[in-house]
């Protein structure tokens, strides 16, 4: 296939990103977006996988004309190695021999402007030139360190039917190596989420307040805290979420906590699709309660 033949070109020369997922924690170490992090743990989670290998695959036009040039101006058979590309890439390469004697930074260039053609001729969707240039979503290869096929058939089915992937290839028999792309427009759950509350009194009375929510993520789950007012708003009171709950699959978001009479609320909702709002349709205290992520 010529999406492998690619990856394994691809793979002898690039600028990489390599992430440990150590054993018992699924903890990613390394400049990866947090948005992927996050789905990457869900996703590793819910496999019971415990440790996983990542690597980012993007480069830019200019390593990728580079990364030609060197392998071609090594090699003493360029005719084989054009044989390991497509069409696409194969117009680089005629460009270079047409030009070698000239030199390498007029080549480079030539190169590097031939390239972007490509990619915009091909398109979003290209097989050529897939990992090169910019694009609407993340491209990463994961790969699970653990060679029993029940947890990397279980690892194939949550990547399958997971909502937040455009895409994945692989399988326990390609050597455990799985190309997953991620939308750039997702949205990390970590940070702080604003809202306001209203609830109305016994008396009829309707009282309005705020509420800050912090969610964050380590390498057993999601944690957080809820801070508001007090009843006479002059402090605020800051509760950990307890038995907190976050299902990126069905965007459920649960959670209880402590109230400032000794009272244990219960509190759930759902996400909206860019993970920016929450939607509360559940809160044992009957308040009601609209809340944004802040950017």
């Amino acid at each position: 296939m010529k999406f492998g033949c690619y990856f394994l070109q691809a793979a002898a020369v690039f600028v990489s990103i390599l992430m440990t997922v150590p054993l018992k924690a699924q903890t990613i170490h390394g400049a990866v977006p947090s948005p992927v992090r996050e789905l990457v743990q869900d996703v590793l989670q819910e496999a019971k996988i415990l440790s996983a290998t990542m690597i980012t695959r993007r480069r830019s036009t200019h390593q990728k004309s580079a990364f030609l040039f060197q392998v071609l101006q090594d090699s003493g058979n360029t005719a084989a190695i054009r044989q390991r590309y497509g069409t696409a890439a194969r117009r680089v390469i005629n460009l270079y021999l047409a030009n070698k004697m000239k030199s390498r930074a007029v080549v480079l260039a030539l190169m590097n402007a031939e390239i972007k053609k490509q990619i915009v001729l091909l398109g979003e969707n290209r097989k050529e030139f897939a990992f090169v240039g910019t694009s609407k979503v993340h491209k990463f290869v994961v790969m699970p360190d653990i060679d029993y096929a029940g947890y990397l058939k279980r690892f194939e089915t949550v990547l399958d039917d997971h909502p937040d992937f455009t895409g994945w290839q692989g399988s326990a028999h390609a050597g455990r190596t799985y190309h997953v792309e991620i939308p750039k427009t997702l949205k990390t759950i970590s940070g702080l989420w604003r809202g306001r509350c209203w609830i109305t009194l016994a008396g009829g009375e309707e009282v309005k307040y705020r509420q800050v929510l912090k969610l964050k993520r380590n390498e057993k789950g999601y944690y957080g805290t809820r801070k508001s007012p007090s009843h006479d708003g002059e402090r605020w009171i800051t509760s950990a979420l307890e038995n907190l709950t976050i299902d990126r699959r069905s965007k459920r978001i649960a959670y209880t906590y402590w109230g400032e009479k000794g009272n244990r609320i219960h509190i759930a909702g759902t996400f909206n699709e860019d993970y920016n709002q929450i939607k509360f349709d559940k809160n044992s205290s009957n308040a009601k309660c609209k809340t944004r992520k802040r950017l």
